[in-house]
């Protein structure tokens, strides 16, 4: 019986969000966003050159496409000669940033990446605000 209970809440420890954790610890949903937003945040702030190299690209991305991915912004800036940035979390700053300047919205869709590296990783794709302005 003791076996049987300690192997139930061995199961129990790994359950995701929702799961039947009790305590200071307990994992949240708003605290795992959070703590995204603080990392992504932390990546924009040491990215912050990049970031203004990229923008009009972006910017000229968004008012040509309804619709895209950073593996779109990825391409156009290669495209263009533009070195990627150290750390390759600073496309999701670069694209929070669009999106708080009113360029962009995330949707709930996703697509797999089309880089190899990537692994066909899903993608958020995000929805231009001034496609064709």
């Amino acid at each position: 019986m003791k076996g049987e209970l300690m192997e139930k809440k061995e199961l129990q420890i790994g359950l995701p969000y929702g799961g039947p954790f009790t305590g200071p610890n307990e994992p949240s949903k708003r605290i795992a966003d959070e703590e995204k937003k603080k990392a992504v945040d932390a990546v924009a702030k040491a990215a912050k050159d990049w970031r203004e190299t990229a923008m009009p690209v972006l910017r000229q991305i968004a008012k040509e496409v309804d619709a895209f991915t950073t593996d779109r912004v990825q391409w156009e800036l290669n495209r263009q000669g533009i070195e990627p940035p150290r750390e390759p979390r600073a496309y999701g700053a670069l694209m929070r940033e669009s999106a708080r300047a009113g360029l962009i919205e995330k949707t709930d869709r996703v697509v797999p990446s089309v880089y190899p590296r990537n692994h066909r990783r899903p993608k958020a794709v995000w929805r231009s605000l001034i496609c064709g302005g």
